[in-house]
Order: C-alpha cells, then structure tokens, then sequence
C-alpha cells in the first residue's frame, strides 16, 4: 500500500482525479479489500496505520495540503475507511451465508431455531455463540455474528436491490458526522479555505489571461488574412474558397 502512496504523491500534479482513483483502488484498495475479512484481528495501533496511509492517498487524489480534514473528501470519492469497509464486507458475508451449513468450518444459526423465550423478540437476528475466553472474541465464529447484527435494522429497511450500495452511502453519512470537525474557528480549516480561495483566484487569472491571449491572436490572424487579401487581389479569395 505504500507503494500506491508514493506513485499517488509523485503524479499529484500531473494527473487528473480520475486517474489517481483509479492508481487508488489498484494499488491500495485492492490490499484492504482482500485482507479486511481478517483485519480485525488486528491490534489498534495496526489499523490505525492503514487508515493514516488511506487519509495519505485521498489527500493525494484531491491535492490537498497534508493536514486537512478528510472526512468530506472520503465521502465525496466514495471511499470506506478501512474499518468500515471491513464492516461492509463481513455484512456481506453475512447476508450471503446459507444457514444451518457449515461454510469454511463455520455455523450459525437464528434466534428463532433456539428454544429460549429471551432471544424471541430478536429471532431474526443471528445467534452469537457464547465463549468465556476474551481472546476469543474476535474470531470470526463469535464477531461476525455480533457485527451483523448491529446493522441488522439498517439493512432490513434499505431495498433488496441495491442493498449494500445504499448501507455504503449510510456508512459513508455516518462516518462524515462523526469525523466531521467541530472545532470553532478550526485553524487547519480557514489555512485549507484561504489556500483554496487562492488556487480559485489563481485558475480564474489563468483562464482570463488564455481568453485574452486566444482573442488577441484571432484578431492578429485576421488582421494579417485581410493584408494577404489586399495585396493579392480576387483571385486569392476565388482560390481559397475553392
């Protein structure tokens, strides 16, 4: 992932946003999607680096300075960080499972199938086995369940079509509102105003300057084609029209 850093930071100048999405999901997204399933099995201190190395390559992307807020911008790119997007994946996993089979030497089953008037209220839900061993509880066996269930509601009220499109975007929401800064007069975020005002300003001269120079050349050429025109007479214009 480190690697699709760097080729990010290298070319932040050089290619467009879409370009650097697509180096993106290529080189960093393609890691996390691929290990998430397992990531939280992982110690803090572990996913809080990938999500630094994912705040890194968005900052990138959108070429912002490195300390601004990234909370918009992951939303904006329709990027999960990488918990959430572990999230996202075991609920998939979740949702696909056929119940009552073993799947990779895995089994659960409903609330409903187990004989206990506490768990009737919840019998859609998935029974989380029990263990008495912390060490344990991250396991699969015994987390996933715990993690579905905590969505459960807000899956079962998204349409089946597009289900997980749409508890993306509800994860993508909630993580904005959480991470969104609420600091009065943020100093990180008037610098990063100020510094986009500036570029605004920058592109706007730019712009105005290429008009001025396309018009000023356009009035030349034609002021140079009507000097060609007096001085070679008619048959030019017969000629030119041919």
């Amino acid at each position: 992932m480190s690697n699709g850093v760097y080729a990010l930071q290298k070319s932040r100048y050089l290619l467009d946003e879409k370009t650097k999405l697509q180096i993106y999901n290529c080189l960093v997204h393609s890691h996390i999607e691929f290990s998430c399933l397992y990531l939280h099995l992982a110690t803090r201190k572990i996913i809080t680096k990938i999500f630094q190395i994912q705040k890194t390559a968005v900052r990138a992307i959108k070429n912002i300075p490195p300390k601004a807020h990234t909370s918009n911008i992951f939303e904006n790119l329709s990027i999960l960080p990488v918990e959430l997007q572990a999230t996202l994946n075991i609920c998939k996993f979740m949702r696909k499972c056929n119940y009552n089979t073993k799947i990779t030497g895995l089994s659960w089953v409903f609330n409903s199938e187990i004989k206990n008037k506490r768990s009737a209220k919840i019998s859609e839900k998935v029974h989380v086995p029990f263990t008495s061993r912390d060490h344990l509880l991250k396991y699969p066996y015994f987390n996933y369940p715990k993690i579905y269930n905590e969505h459960f509601e807000h899956l079962n009220l998204i349409n089946q079509r597009d289900i997980f499109v749409e508890f993306k975007r509800l994860l993508l929401l909630k993580f904005k509102s959480e991470q969104e800064c609420k600091i009065y007069n943020c100093y990180i975020c008037k610098k990063y105003k100020d510094e986009l005002s500036f570029i605004q300003r920058e592109k706007q001269v730019k712009l105005i300057k290429r008009e001025n120079l396309i018009k000023r050349k356009g009035i030349e050429k034609k002021e140079r084609f009507a000097k060609l025109v007096e001085r070679l007479g008619e048959a030019f214009v017969q000629v030119m029209n041919v």
